[in-house]
């Protein structure tokens, strides 16, 4: 088959199934509904720590972990989900949008958790460093 001919169908294949699985919905961004979504997400990455509370936030996209090691993060990376245990060398800090947490991980160096009420911002810094209890 000629280059010319090949190319083309190539490029508006792919363009195709992307405008086709966009349509279906599968681009949407993952959005945790329930306390179980956020542990359902926790066990796959980490089976043998089990979850004591959950802190959601308001959009569905990053909850707050405290777990029977420590605290962790989960938050949507696209369809799918990313869990971190935030360790003791793990830094917040709060912008105006949010909270910025450095973790130390080369995988996950910097989370950006999108926390737009300042209240979610000081509570969620709390719980992370252990200055605060824990609300759920």
């Amino acid at each position: 088959m000629p280059l010319s001919i090949l190319l083309p169908l190539v490029v508006f294949g792919i363009a195709g199934i992307a405008v086709l699985l966009h349509l279906m919905g599968k681009s949407r961004r993952l959005a945790f509904e329930t306390v179980a979504d956020v542990e359902r997400h926790w066990h796959n990455q980490y089976p043998k720590f089990w979850v004591e509370r959950v802190v959601m936030s308001k959009g569905g996209h990053h909850a707050l972990v405290d777990s029977n090691v420590g605290v962790g993060l989960v938050w949507s990376m696209g369809a799918d989900a990313a869990c971190r245990l935030l360790e003791n060398d793990a830094t917040v800090r709060e912008t105006e949008r949010g909270l910025t947490i450095a973790t130390g991980d080369y995988t996950a160096p910097t989370i950006f958790v999108a926390l737009p009420d300042q209240n979610d911002r000081r509570l969620w810094t709390g719980m992370i460093t252990g200055e605060a209890k824990w609300q759920t």
